[in-house]
């Protein structure tokens, strides 16, 4: 006979970006709803609105801010 066995869900989560085990409410959600890979602060981190306009302004006119 098979025995059936329970796994409880997980509640928390190791960060790739700073290895910290956070819990789940420190992450957003796919749009599969699955918990991401980054925390959110690392999220934050990694996607400031300078760092994103840097990059466009260089992509499409091909100067940065300090020309």
């Amino acid at each position: 006979m098979t025995q059936l066995s329970f796994v409880a869900p997980a509640t928390e989560k190791q960060c790739i970006i700073c290895d910290e085990v956070k819990p789940l409410s420190e992450y957003s959600l796919t749009p599969a709803g699955h918990p991401r890979n980054r925390c959110k602060p690392c999220r934050a981190n990694q996607q400031s609105p300078e760092r994103g306009r840097e990059a466009r302004i260089k992509r499409e006119y091909g100067i940065t801010q300090a020309d």
